[in-house]
């Protein structure tokens, strides 16, 4: 056990449906924790959202489900305004959308950092977590903003061509087609190979695009069975989140959404639930993966073993195998950290005798004058 308790894990490689499992697990177990993480976070920036949208839309009709076509323009009641008016909207509403990513940032940082602890043997602290977190939100923001640059750059290309031939409309579509799908299938490749550039930040303190090919060099060679894992359990989190949008969508078409407030209350409450239930399921996917490609790649059980009892890996093992102490060594004594780089005798002083003699004497006793050779 740990220093607080909980037993150490067993690390080892796991299947698709093992990573699903222990991610359930960890998720039910400490669910409280998770959702304090993320609530403390998502609440505040949901509230300020509510005022600010209740005060810009014109029209509660804007955040209902359409059914149909509607009798009247919904969007009317922006002409109403001018442009101070519009000016000053636009200004608010961005800084809550650069407010709200920064605040999803720091709750999916926070929930990795308790679904780590969770996983590796300690209990998840939501204060512990988001302490954790805050210092490296910026680094992460970073590293999201490197990855959606290989997803934009070739989409705006994609764009940039299709409009240049506009002129041949064959032409034109095809290459919209194609290379909206090449787009498409490129997002996909690198969502996957940028999967654990996060709990690399955040557990290897490797940044920026150091990151994000470290986590290309841990998904190589598991891309498929990575992608399985991580499908398989984003669906299950947007399933539970469309059933909470659902109820809420559900209330939009009754009385309750009939006034702009009320509208907006409901939409950013349900907002604020789905992340709340969702973002601690999806960082223990994304962490449960990452710890299993450490584990089949870099031995990362030998590792974490090594560190629990005490004894420091190698530097430079590839596996992370610790050498340990012979049975029965003591504890060096102090001020000695060991031989001199090349070599060098050993320090003197009180508490020093020197080492044993290979013949077992007493520590401190000469060894015996080697014997004299023997004549030819």
């Amino acid at each position: 056990m740990d220093a607080r308790g909980a037993p150490a894990p067993e690390l080892r490689p796991l299947g698709i449906g093992e990573v699903l499992d222990v991610s359930i697990k960890i998720f039910t177990r400490n669910a409280v924790t998770f959702f304090k993480t993320v609530a403390v976070v998502v609440v505040p920036v949901q509230i300020l959202l509510i005022f600010v949208l209740s005060s810009v839309l014109p029209d509660s009709r804007l955040l209902q489900p359409s059914f149909g076509s509607t009798p009247e323009d919904p969007f009317a009641g922006f002409q109403n305004y001018d442009a101070a008016q519009i000016g000053a909207s636009v200004a608010a509403v961005l800084v809550l959308v650069v407010a709200t990513v920064v605040a999803t940032t720091l709750a999916t940082a926070a929930c990795f950092k308790g679904v780590s602890d969770a996983y590796l043997g300690a209990r998840p602290s939501w204060r512990d977590s988001l302490g954790y977190a805050r210092s490296r939100v910026l680094s992460l923001i970073w590293i999201s903003i490197l990855a959606g640059l290989l997803i934009i750059v070739p989409a705006a290309l994609v764009f940039v061509i299709t409009f240049l031939l506009l002129g041949t409309a064959t032409e034109a579509i095809a290459i919209f087609i194609l290379g909206g799908l090449a787009v498409f299938v490129l997002a996909i490749y690198f969502g996957i190979a940028f999967l654990t550039a996060t709990p690399v930040l955040l557990f290897e303190g490797v940044k920026g695009r150091r990151a994000l090919a470290r986590s290309v060099r841990l998904v190589r060679g598991r891309w498929w069975p990575t992608f399985g894992a991580i499908f398989l359990g984003f669906l299950l989190a947007g399933v539970v989140s469309g059933v909470i949008n659902g109820v809420f969508a559900a209330l939009l078409i009754t009385s309750a959404g009939d006034s702009v407030f009320g509208a907006v209350t409901l939409n950013q409450v349900s907002t604020a639930l789905a992340s709340i239930v969702a973002t601690p399921f999806q960082a223990a996917v994304t962490a449960v993966i990452y710890f299993d490609l450490r584990v089949r790649k870099e031995g990362f059980d030998l590792e974490l073993l090594s560190r629990r009892v005490g004894v420091t890996p190698t530097e430079g093992a590839g596996l992370g195998v610790a050498t340990a102490p012979p049975p029965g060594a003591g504890p060096p004594p102090t001020g000695w950290s060991g031989p001199a780089p090349g070599g060098g005798p050993p320090p003197t002083g009180p508490g020093w005798s020197g080492p044993a003699p290979a013949g077992g004497g007493p520590a401190g006793q000469p060894p015996p004058p080697p014997a004299p050779p023997r004549p030819e």
